[in-house]
């Protein structure tokens, strides 16, 4: 797995050329749906021209990503993320959504009985 940066540039014609798969990562805006288009032209551009050295590159999957948790927050956001499973269908990967909560970090370091006893209490 190589995770490039979002453009065309010489990296990503490179990550490409050494790849057999391609997932795109696109936000569910128009601009970066409409940039699926361009990306599915370049990797057949790619594969096309260096297919004498291996190169076997196509989109395997697309996901959409930082997507509004409610339809309040972006309806503009589903309806493109809509059109993108209409027009692509099978290739769309379940939908990584945006969200308030960051995720409760735990202590690593060790912890005294008097410690944990004092957590536990908190939780109840």
């Amino acid at each position: 797995m190589i995770d490039c940066p979002g453009n065309l540039g010489l990296i990503v014609v490179n990550a490409i050329v050494a790849s057999d798969e391609v997932i795109a990562c696109v936000k569910p805006g128009w601009k970066e749906l409409r940039a699926l288009t361009r990306m599915e032209a370049k990797i057949d551009e790619i594969r096309d021209t260096f297919e004498v050295t291996g190169a076997a590159a196509e989109l395997s999957n697309i996901l959409i990503v930082d997507c509004p948790t409610t339809r309040n927050q972006g309806a503009v956001y589903d309806d493109s993320q809509q059109q993108a499973k209409e027009a692509y269908e099978d290739l769309v990967l379940p939908t990584v959504r945006r969200s308030p909560r960051t995720p409760r970090r735990t202590p690593h370091k060790r912890c005294s009985a008097s410690t944990i006893r004092q957590l536990r209490t908190r939780r109840s």
